[in-house]
């Protein structure tokens, strides 16, 4: 759980210096969290969401949000 924390804050800095590598970086985030069981699932999906909308990057959470919700 702190190993995704962490990938969630460095890559918050890695989306500041303008890198390309910051979408993936949370895709790869993302990949990990599904892993988790209920409810670490849902408080790490909470902080990378909360993230990525602190960013601006509107699109990329609503999409985490819907696939986790189909599943």
């Amino acid at each position: 759980m702190l190993m995704v924390k962490a990938v969630i804050e460095i890559c918050t800095y890695i989306y500041g210096t303008g890198s390309k590598i910051a979408s993936k970086v949370f895709q790869q985030a993302y990949e990990s969290i599904i892993a988790f069981p209920q409810p670490l699932r849902d408080d790490l999906l909470e902080n990378l969401v909360d993230r990525l909308l602190e960013l601006d990057i509107a699109d990329d959470a609503l999409f985490y949000v819907w696939t986790l919700r189909t599943m």
